[in-house]
């Protein structure tokens, strides 16, 4: 894979349950694979993890 370019992204949450607010940032990873599909990777603290919209897990809860 090539990297094509990578972007800092800070992304709202509000937990439906508690109400409570928090921001999570990201890493947000463009790439082009072998086959000229591209990808993106989403990391927190170096690690990957899914992006923002699949669901966070709540702090307050």
């Amino acid at each position: 894979m090539t990297e094509e370019f990578s972007t800092r992204e800070t992304w709202p949450m509000e937990c439906p349950r508690c109400r409570h607010v928090w921001q999570e940032e990201y890493v947000v990873r463009r790439l082009t694979d072998t086959h000229g599909h591209d990808v993106v990777v989403w990391l927190r603290r170096g690690t990957p993890v899914q992006p923002p919209w699949s669901g966070s897990s709540c702090p307050g809860c």
